[in-house]
């Protein structure tokens, strides 16, 4: 008898297990639209960042918005990125089922010596790859006055 309950315990996870994972792949109907030609699962963001005078900005902070939920933590290379030495940075994250109807970008100078500069992206102006979403977003920062 014992026998015959763990036998039936392994096939109602197993068939559940199956059932749940083919609803995980059907259409979402969230509050995001869809694109029609496919449902990204990741979100890249890079670009570089350089001042007036076209020399690259290292130490540059540039954070992501429109993707994060309120109470999510900062995740470095996941909600934001600190540009290199060449002004390069790239933040890459899991996006889920969810499209963003757009995505802002903002780059900031943790030590003031820059004004803060922000992008909107839109939906119309993702990029669509192998890898999920890409977005480009290069800056030209200011000094501050």
């Amino acid at each position: 008898m014992k026998r015959n309950i763990t036998y039936i315990l392994y096939v109602a996870l197993f068939l559940g297990s199956f059932l749940l994972t083919g609803c995980a792949q059907g259409p979402h109907h969230g509050t995001y639209p869809i694109l029609p030609t496919d449902n990204p699962q990741r979100l890249v963001v890079q670009g570089i960042v350089t001042g007036e005078t076209s020399k690259s900005l290292e130490g540059i902070r540039v954070d992501i918005y429109g993707v994060r939920e309120e109470n999510e933590g900062d995740i470095l290379s996941y909600n934001y990125a600190i540009t290199d030495a060449d002004g390069h940075y790239t933040i890459c994250r899991y996006l889920g089922r969810n499209l963003p109807t757009e995505v802002i970008i903002v780059a900031s100078d943790p030590k003031g010596k820059y004004k803060e500069e922000t992008l909107f992206v839109s939906q119309e102006d993702f990029g669509l790859s192998s890898l999920g979403i890409e977005i480009r977003a290069d800056f030209v920062l200011t000094l501050l006055e």
